[in-house]
């Protein structure tokens, strides 16, 4: 019955086709409006990709820049031609410009600048597609932006760059941003005789009679910071990839060995990481090249890596010199899919970059024995532990007013600490996984961490947030108070910091807690409960300091001989940061330390030795304690000579801490042997020079303008080493010149343990630190430096001046890092009284 009333009324067939219709309406406005979404997410994508605009902000497509310095009297004039989308209204172009740059070719009406914010904008009329013009700048002598270079080895001026991360505007006017990617054209005028090196290779190169000029392939899109310029005098050294890649290392012409140890790691990490991201090197080559005069330990210009110049050494007889070499190239190579190939959008996010770049080599390099993952575990997680637990410390995304400050131990140690716990979350294969996606999909584009939480939850499956709010977004690492229990064991997290206090932690840090090699307590309360007791932390897999209560400690004391290694190294490390956060005495670590004569693993023995030298230092480098740790410790470093330069890092650490502790080394007929000079390394020759007598420190001192890098880094460290203080004014005297400021921080600390010449370090930091900070200015080396002048301070008294001494010759950016490191300072001088 039903079926005939429906069929027979008129009224419900209107019905039916007027719903219909607006059904039929409904479905076409819903597919053009998800057509015009799907449109709108494309354009907005290639716009992230093309960068012709960025929230508005005019980017330029490409730049044309043609450079003839002036290496003599440092200066420079420059032709550039300025490519953006053409304009359909008058508009504007803001870029960024150094006050040293001076236009002409252009009206003044055309342009106003503020040296304030170093801002040049031009008014750009509609239907403009670019802007062409002429300038001149400074050659600085300062290590960043267009720098000059004296390879004082066989006297050659030069020229290198050094942008990350604002200093490309020193060189051009440009948006000196990461957020901004454009295409560069580079060509530049060099004195004939000498090489040019760039980005890219180049297409051009026409030699005249006393110049020649080179012009180099279009870059790919990428931020002004990759940009790198180098020229001088090199020796080269070529290989290809498995998919046709050219790799060639640039070395000074006074190293004499060929570099195929760094030929060989730069082919196999680029090889590495084009196989486990899944995305091929985009350029046809990649150039390593060694600069005499350089800030960092290198730098990953796109296509044009710049390297300290030990670093690229043909030394294949030193492991510990080969193994950070391995680990500084593979950290290089990493970034160049993890920093070039996707940006951070602002400098806050610095951690995308560096953290990825600090954890990669251990992937890339763990088959090869030069860079073990209990690296990562020894000596990251621990650097990054030890700025944590300060007060003054900051979450892993944050935002400083000079990005300089974003280059430090939470960036790069923190942030591969928190992406290997994310590795142990999901598992090697997800991981991998997650980060192929995630570099896909924002190649040639620039993230913040909000997108990569996104990208990995996606791709894994796995809610992230709260992992990553906890260890990126909030402050500090956890300390775990653990207790046992009538029923196992309690673990309670602590925020905890150097200047005495502690806290109940507000919101948990969520973790695997491992207690052996695969077994793991999954936390993720302030409180966790465990059905048995169990040592934590196996071989530092989590980024926690664990302490123990009193009967528990002292259980560990009377059974250390039967714990296993990987417990050990991780307990003396933690005990170290628990007596200068105050929640420990360092009698508890000295009575371990007593037990520690019978220790055959490297790491362990290793760890002993750093505890031992902290101990002491604890102790006002008390003659007999030296006298107890240099017993201890010398029958290891006896053993340790027939393996010369095949001793690890770890291993060679051995032998320099027996000069620390005044040991008797140096009556050891093998030892005198090291002496020689084909075998100075950067490790063995600080141990050497008690052992020599004055004329050996002459010729040594004379040999500071005329060898090679590696062994002139080497040397300059044993002429650290001498106990007279006449010697000791020569040095000081050198600095800056046969002894360069790179490396001043290398001598200051060999000389800073050195108790017959700590008084005169002392008065070295009261008297030079205006000249030093000049030349330093603000970044890591300024912050090793303060960190070694406040190392210096015995008491109180003493570090009042320095302090005093420091922040009048620092900028005031910083000042945090100042306050971080009295703080750590403060905390080690309690901890002694």
């Amino acid at each position: 019955m039903e079926m005939t009333q429906n069929h027979s009324d008129p009224l419900s067939k209107r019905a039916i086709r007027k719903v219909l219709k607006t059904v039929s309406f409904c479905v076409i406005l819903c597919c053009f409006i998800a057509i015009t979404v799907v449109t709108l997410m494309k354009i907005t994508k290639e716009q992230i990709r093309d960068f012709t605009t960025f929230h508005g902000r005019l980017i330029p497509k490409k730049y044309e820049l043609k450079l003839i310095p002036d290496i003599q009297n440092l200066k420079f004039s420059a032709e550039i031609n300025i490519i953006f989308p053409k304009t359909s209204i008058n508009t504007k172009l803001q870029l960024n410009m150094a006050n040293t740059i001076k236009i002409s070719g252009l009206d003044e009406s055309s342009y106003t600048y503020n040296e304030t914010t170093e801002t040049l904008i031009f008014d750009i009329p509609q239907n403009t597609d670019h802007i062409a013009f002429n300038y001149t700048g400074t050659i600085y002598n300062d290590l960043y932006g267009l720098y000059l270079t004296n390879d004082t080895s066989s006297g050659t001026l030069g020229l290198a760059t050094q942008f990350e991360p604002e200093y490309s505007r020193r060189m051009m006017p440009c948006i000196d941003e990461p957020f901004a990617r454009s295409v560069y054209k580079l060509s530049i005028v060099v004195p004939k005789g000498y090489l040019a090196l760039a980005n890219t290779k180049p297409v051009k190169i026409v030699e005249n009679e006393k110049t020649s000029f080179y012009e180099f392939e279009d870059t790919p899109y990428m931020p002004s910071y990759l940009i790198c310029i180098c020229v001088g005098k090199w020796e080269k050294l070529v290989g290809t990839t498995n998919k046709g890649v050219e790799v060639s290392i640039y070395t000074l012409p006074s190293q004499k060995e060929k570099p195929n140890f760094a030929l060989k790691m730069a082919k196999e990490s680029l090889e590495f990481f084009e196989s486990y991201t899944n995305i091929d090197y985009p350029l046809q080559a990649l150039q390593l090249v060694a600069i005499s005069d350089f800030a960092a330990g290198a730098m990953e210009n796109y296509g044009l890596v710049t390297f300290r110049d030990y670093l690229l050494s043909g030394k294949e007889d030193d492991k510990a010199m080969m193994s950070r070499a391995a680990e500084v190239i593979a950290h290089e190579n990493a970034h160049q899919w993890t920093g070039n190939l996707v940006s951070p959008r602002s400098w806050a996010s610095t951690w995308l970059n560096e953290g990825f770049a600090s954890i990669l080599p251990h992937l890339a390099l763990e088959s090869t024995g030069y860079f073990p993952w209990s690296e990562l575990y020894y000596d990251t997680e621990y650097r990054a532990l030890s700025f944590d637990l300060s007060t003054y410390t900051h979450a892993v995304e944050d935002d400083f007013e000079d990005p300089e400050m974003m280059f430090d131990d939470i960036s790069y140690e923190k942030g591969a600490s928190v992406l290997n716990m994310l590795r142990l979350l999901l598992g090697d294969e997800i991981f991998r996984k997650c980060l192929s996606v995630y570099l896909n999909t924002f190649r040639y584009s620039a993230t913040v961490t909000e997108d990569l939480v996104y990208s990995f939850s996606q791709t894994s499956g796995v809610d992230l947030k709260p992992f990553f709010n906890a260890w990126v977004r909030t402050k500090g690492s956890p300390v775990l108070f653990v207790s046992k229990t009538d029923t196992g064991m309690s673990i309670k997290q602590y925020r905890a910091t150097y200047d005495g206090k502690f806290e109940v932690a507000t919101n948990p840090w969520p973790f695997k807690l491992f207690i052996s090699e695969k077994d793991y307590i999954q936390v993720t309360k302030v409180e966790e409960t465990h059905h048995q007791f169990e040592y934590l932390n196996y071989g530092r897999k989590t980024l926690v300091v664990v302490k123990y209560d009193d009967e528990i400690l002292e259980e560990i004391t009377e059974n250390w001989n039967n714990i296993d290694n990987d417990f050990k190294w991780v307990i003396l490390q933690d005990l170290e940061r628990l007596i200068m956060l105050n929640l420990t005495k360092k009698e508890k670590l000295y009575n371990i330390l007593m037990k520690c004569q019978n220790e055959t693993d490297i790491l362990v023995k290793s760890t002993v030795n750093d505890a031992a030298m902290f101990i002491l230092n604890l102790y006002n480098y008390d003659s007999s304690m030296a006298s107890d740790f240099s017993e201890m410790i010398y029958p290891w470093a006896d053993k340790l000579f027939q393996k010369g330069k095949d001793m690890s890092v770890y291993e060679t650490d051995t032998l320099k801490r027996l000069v620390y502790f005044g040991g008797h080394i140096c009556r050891s007929e093998k030892f005198k042997d090291l002496k020689k000079y084909n075998l100075l390394t950067d490790d063995f020759t600080i141990l050497m020079f008690d052992a020599w007598n004055q004329t050996t420190f002459d010729e040594l001192f004379d040999r500071l303008d005329t060898t090679d890098a590696t062994t002139l880094l080497a040397i300059q460290k044993s002429l650290a080493s001498t106990n007279n203080q006449t010697n000791c004014q020569r040095i000081f005297a050198e600095f800056g010149l046969k002894i360069k400021w790179q490396n001043i921080n290398t001598v200051l600390n060999v000389m800073i343990v050195n108790k017959n010449l700590r008084n005169s370090a002392i008065d070295y930091f009261l008297n030079n630190s205006k000249k030093v900070a000049d030349v330093l200015g603000v970044g890591f080396q300024s912050e090793s430096y303060i960190k070694i002048c406040f190392s210096s301070a015995r008491n109180l008294e003493e570090l009042e001046k320095i302090e005093k001494t420091v922040r009048s010759c620092f900028k005031a950016s910083m000042d945090r890092t100042i306050n971080r490191i009295k703080e750590s300072t403060l905390a080690r001088i309690r901890a002694s009284m």
